[in-house]
């Protein structure tokens, strides 16, 4: 194994996902690539139909500009932490739907492993989650490692 995929999004449930993407880059000494996707789906979906159209793209461009600071915040609590690991990193922003943009990050990069952090859920959450890891997991041919 030589090329690990990490799905980073600055959630407490990822943060198990990222100590166990250090520990195995680190023991196989594989190059460990993070990657943030900014969800576009923020952006054009949920906002963009609720404001009136005054205003709207200020809003919208404020949003995204927010998004973007924050994805930065999330790339850089990473990086810190694989530096202080000794691990061999690289950091991706892509911006877009989070399913599609880690399966295409997954097939481009080549990668040898995608590793997700997931949440556990229950009753009307599980009927509501995007549950990203599942799609990614149907969409992929490569190994998907979900850390709960």
């Amino acid at each position: 194994m030589h090329r690990v995929l990490l799905c980073i999004d600055g959630e407490r449930h990822t943060q198990r996902a990222v100590r166990y993407a250090l520990a195995l880059a680190k023991g196989l000494g594989a190059e460990l690539t993070a990657l943030h996707v900014i969800d576009g789906f923020l952006l054009e979906k949920r906002i963009s139909h609720e404001l009136y159209a005054v205003g709207r793209n200020e809003y919208r461009a404020y949003v995204r500009k927010e998004l973007e600071k924050e994805a930065r915040r999330i790339v850089r609590e990473f990086e810190e932490l694989a530096r202080s690991a000794g691990v061999r990193f690289r950091t991706k922003l892509r911006f877009g739907h989070p399913v599609e943009e880690v399966v295409a990050e997954a097939e481009e990069g080549e990668y040898d492993l995608v590793i997700l952090g997931g949440k556990r859920r229950r009753g009307l959450w599980e009927l509501k989650s995007r549950n990203l890891p599942l799609k990614v997991f149907r969409k992929l041919t490569l190994p998907v490692m979900v850390v709960r």
